[in-house]
């Protein structure tokens, strides 16, 4: 079942799965706050596992990086609405 959730966060974040590994999986924050990409087969060795990607900077090694309230990771941000579609919501706890 299929659901788009609408959060804000910087106008570069992408969440084009045409653009990166088809492997990836989106998954939800709770409470509506944004999405992130899980990195399947990634263990904890040094590689982040939940991440963003950024159509500027490439991979963002966290999983809240560029959203609202969390701030930029470069001086070119720009805090927009996204809406992405996803297919089977996945709510993560911290």
């Amino acid at each position: 079942m299929a659901e788009t959730i609408a959060f804000e966060g910087c106008k570069h974040l992408s969440y084009d799965i045409e653009k990166y590994d088809k492997r990836l999986i989106l998954k939800a924050l709770p409470f509506g706050i944004g999405v992130y990409w899980e990195r399947p087969g990634v263990l904890c060795n040094g590689e982040n596992k939940h991440v963003q990607f950024c159509q500027l900077r490439g991979r963002l090694n966290s999983k809240i990086a560029c959203l609202k309230n969390a701030g930029f990771e470069c001086s070119e941000g720009e805090l927009v609405e996204h809406k992405v579609t996803i297919g089977a919501i996945n709510i993560h706890r911290w």
